[in-house]
């Protein structure tokens, strides 16, 4: 990887900043980032004038994409839900997709947390240690993450049974990029966690489509066959996640 060059040009009067990056490639690249970037890749011995005055001919289109990246971005802050209503704490309950559990907070010696006939208890020293809540409510989270994954998980090889497809061994873990994964050699099952703060349907779609990929392992033309042939109404479930996602923390 080559050096990162940090260039500046001027636009009507303004200022375009972009950072330039020389690379064994063919073609220049541009991208705009989320946070208003913009980042140039090019093929080694370009002029530095010429990317220059790309960035220059391109400048009312780099201006719009950032505009509109901004504007999606603001969405998505104004539709996130604070993890504190996801809890709900002060209402002494926690609201799991479409699902509401209660939640009792109560004084004890040590920090625990307890999942018994449908309640969720809380035992701390200082019951108004907001951050230890969380902490504990996370932690029983994925207990409850990994039973409710599992149910439907066998659910759904139940009502896929006529194609043989295997029992995974399921894990639940915290992911940054994905909702879900499928090791085909190993029959292992990877869900994240924060699907459980989701409605059933979304997480029925993420565990069928990762079940395409016992029969497709890319997502081929014969994968989204597969996702049509067993779950036919998946594009509005995969809508239905998008806009839940918006929502979390």
């Amino acid at each position: 990887m080559g050096k990162i060059l940090d260039r500046t040009v001027r636009y009507n009067g303004k200022e375009i900043a972009y950072q330039l990056e020389f690379k064994s490639i063919k073609n220049i690249n541009l991208h705009v980032y989320a946070d208003g970037r913009l980042s140039i890749s090019a093929p080694l011995g370009t002029s530095r004038k010429y990317i220059d005055d790309l960035v220059l001919a391109n400048a009312e289109r780099i201006a719009k994409s950032k505009q509109k990246l901004q504007t999606k971005q603001e969405q998505r802050q104004s539709q996130k839900v604070a993890l504190e209503d996801l809890l709900c704490i002060e209402k002494q309950q926690l609201r799991l997709g479409e699902f509401v559990i209660p939640l009792r907070i109560i004084e004890g010696v040590l920090p625990e947390v307890a999942f018994k006939d449908g309640i969720i208890t809380i035992m701390q020293p200082d019951i108004n240690n907001i951050s230890q809540q969380h902490q504990l409510i996370m932690q029983i989270i994925k207990n409850l993450a990994g039973y409710c994954f599992f149910n439907l998980v066998m659910n759904v090889c139940f009502n896929l049974r006529e194609f043989n497809v295997p029992v995974p061994q399921l894990k639940v873990r915290d992911m940054k990029t994905r909702w879900g994964s499928w090791n085909v050699p190993k029959h292992i099952m990877t869900l994240n966690t924060k699907l459980v703060f989701f409605p059933k349907r979304v997480i029925e779609y993420i565990i069928v489509h990762e079940f395409c990929h016992f029969f497709e392992a890319n997502h081929s033309a014969k994968f989204y066959a597969w996702l049509d042939k067993l779950q036919p109404d998946w594009r509005e479930r995969k809508q239905l996640l998008n806009e839940w996602a918006l929502r979390l923390p």
